[in-house]
């Protein structure tokens, strides 16, 4: 009986329209379409930036990363150079863009692209190196961008308009590009939670739906990525985006043709207090394993990728990338 009932639930598998679909992307993506591993001059400064944090890490230093990193290369600079004062010297190794303070907190605050990277070489046993790495990344947000666009386009309107919001979302050239090269891996993820808080935020307020928890639980993931993402179109203007949302639905709540309706105060006190457990621990251990302060990534999203950027003037590199 087990046998037939489990040949009964692969068939079902395999008859499913969905993975037909789902097998036909993961074709299209690695075999018509190979990534080609040119990820441009950013993608490359996050790659030795990486690599480097592996080696960090593992070695157990105690000294904070960007203090090890700038000692690691000062003695074969001072051996090689005629003038190892000379901070230009940088460029010549590909170190330049990680030894200068702007960079150094932009990549501090891209907190999600790297902290999944670094995962993904644990999780592999460390088999693959950082530049694989990065391209299973890429297909894991390749396929969640097209999943949530899918149930995305189902809940404001039907099945039909989800594959067609989906595949035009995927086969975009802009998105393409971004997501096939990876340049820059947190506008690349940018559909991707664009997508992602839009569908829980409308399914929770669903008047349909009466399990609110795993759409409690999914929108609290949904914020807490955006913002550890660390890109201000994810943590600044896209939180400024679902409040307007609110916003609209307290004022047209009351139609009674409205499906979406506003839900227990209760809901958004647990959705908040999620996020911001979620966003603290991950920040918090990606500061430890960079030898800084537990609150220290925090600090740097919030004086130069939120309101420190319009506040406080700290535009420069940040805003630009």
């Amino acid at each position: 009986k087990v046998k037939l009932l489990v040949k009964k639930y692969m068939q079902n598998i395999f008859q499913s329209g969905n993975t037909l679909l789902f097998g036909l992307l993961f074709i299209g993506f690695f075999l018509i379409f190979p990534q080609r591993g040119n990820f441009g001059d950013d993608g490359n400064i996050f790659i030795i930036f990486q690599s480097n944090v592996i080696e960090y890490v593992e070695s157990e230093n105690k000294e904070p990363f960007f203090k090890y990193l700038k000692n690691k290369h000062s003695e074969f600079h001072k051996n090689h150079l005629a003038d190892p004062e000379e901070k230009n010297h940088y460029k010549l190794f590909g170190m330049y863009g990680l030894l200068t303070a702007p960079v150094q907190d932009f990549n501090i605050s891209i907190i999600l692209s790297r902290v999944v990277e670094f995962s993904l070489y644990h999780i592999f046993f460390k088999k693959l190196d950082i530049e694989q790495c990065i391209v299973v990344y890429i297909f894991i947000v390749f396929l969640a961008t097209f999943v949530y666009a899918f149930k995305f386009g189902s809940e404001v309107l039907d099945k039909s308009f989800g594959i067609i919001l989906a595949t035009i979302v995927v086969s975009n050239i802009y998105y393409a590009q971004l997501n096939r090269t990876f340049l820059v891996s947190h506008i690349a993820v940018y559909p991707l939670f664009f997508l992602m808080t839009f569908y829980y935020l409308f399914s929770l307020h669903n008047s349909k739906n009466q399990k609110k928890g795993p759409l409690v639980v999914g929108f609290s993931i949904a914020l807490a990525l955006a913002f550890l993402n660390g890109y201000p179109n994810t943590n600044f203007v896209l939180m400024g985006l679902l409040g307007a949302f609110i916003v609209v639905l307290v004022l047209f709540s009351g139609l009674n043709k409205n499906k979406y309706k506003l839900i227990n105060i209760g809901h958004y006190v647990y959705t908040l207090i999620i996020a911001l457990i979620l966003v603290i621990l991950v920040s918090g251990v990606w500061s430890t394993l960079l030898g800084y302060d537990f609150l220290y990534a925090l600090k740097v999203i919030f004086g130069t990728r939120t309101w420190g950027m319009v506040f406080e003037g700290n535009l420069g590199y940040s805003i630009l990338v």
